[in-house]
């Protein structure tokens, strides 16, 4: 009995003490060429992505210069960074008109492991790291300060960068939509949990799959998955809520839509009144706000709601000065 006692302790013990997934370093450090013609910079990118395997057309990482028969720096340039399993046209053409009223360069992003065919979101957290650190120095040669928005769990990213000792000074604002900071799920705490690759299956099944509801959706989001990339995903949360968010003190604009069916708008909200800057602004979604989606603007999913967008974030910024 006693050795029976024991041996279920120390099971006890290794689960609930056992190694738990954190978010780490990036793997490397992105090599950027420094170059005097812009349109260079634009070449090397799309070279890089166009060696990507299974890359989708379309999905890929690009720079659209404000002026393109002249293409040169920009005082602001915009970057726009997507949600997890997500790709960048998934809010398009939020980010491009609201650059097109600043006369601002735009960088779209992708993290690694998205918007690919061929074993799409199997690379950790970590990597994703590491695109946000070659989209900085892509965009920091782009534009003077750089204006970060973000949807769903590219906001936790958003914060991460931010926080990087290159970024310095040079963060003129972040747009929010639909922010990450918990998923609507009651087994989200489950996903960081000791040795969770192991057993989380038990709880939410081995692949995630959902019904996309256009052939653009289909196109540009990844819909079946490893419920295991679901574990890199709250890495990233959970590192973003474990931070001092009185100590971030950059100007942002937060929109959410209370019935979001993905993300828990209650945390975005936490996290916003947590959030140390004063020239910030939450911003609940009224058009047609009722409904449950999450990605609420943008011509594939909710074309209805763009103009109303692009006027909220543009008047937060005009006011920046």
């Amino acid at each position: 009995m006693t050795i029976l006692f024991v041996a279920a302790l120390l099971i006890v013990v290794v689960v609930v003490f056992g190694p738990r997934p954190r978010l780490g370093e990036p793997p490397g450090d992105p090599n950027v060429p420094q170059v005097d013609d812009l349109t260079d910079l634009a070449a090397w990118l799309r070279e890089k992505e166009a060696s990507v395997p299974g890359l989708i057309d379309g999905a890929d990482a690009r720079v659209v210069f404000a002026n393109p028969d002249t293409p040169a720096k920009t005082e602001l340039c915009f970057v726009y960074i997507h949600g997890f399993s997500a790709t960048w046209p998934e809010t398009a053409p939020v980010t491009s008109r609201i650059a097109e009223t600043f006369g601002a360069n735009v960088l779209q992003a992708r993290l690694a492991g998205h918007g690919v065919g061929h074993e799409p979101m199997t690379t950790p957290a970590e990597a994703w790291l590491e695109s946000m650190l070659e989209t900085w120095r892509v965009a920091r040669q782009l534009g003077n300060e750089i204006v970060l928005v973000a949807t769903s769990t590219g906001a936790p990213l958003a914060i991460w960068l931010a926080t990087r000792a290159e970024t310095a000074g040079a963060i003129k604002a972040m747009l929010f939509m639909s922010p990450n900071f918990g998923i609507r799920s009651k087994f989200d705490f489950l996903l960081t949990m000791p040795w969770s690759r192991y057993w989380i299956h038990w709880f939410i099944g081995r692949v995630r799959e959902w019904a996309p509801q256009s052939e653009l959706e289909a196109k540009y989001w990844t819909w079946k998955y490893s419920t295991l990339s679901l574990i890199e995903m709250q890495k990233v949360v959970d590192w973003c809520n474990a931070q001092a968010a009185r100590r971030f003190t950059w100007p942002l604009a937060m929109m959410y839509m209370k019935n979001d069916p993905t993300v828990d708008p209650a945390k975005a909200i936490r996290f916003f009144e947590r959030w140390g800057g004063r020239t910030k602004a939450l911003i609940p979604v009224t058009l047609d706000g009722e409904v449950a989606q999450h990605v609420f603007a943008g011509d594939i999913t909710a074309p209805h709601r763009t103009d109303w967008a692009v006027q909220q974030f543009t008047t937060f910024l005009s006011r920046l000065g």
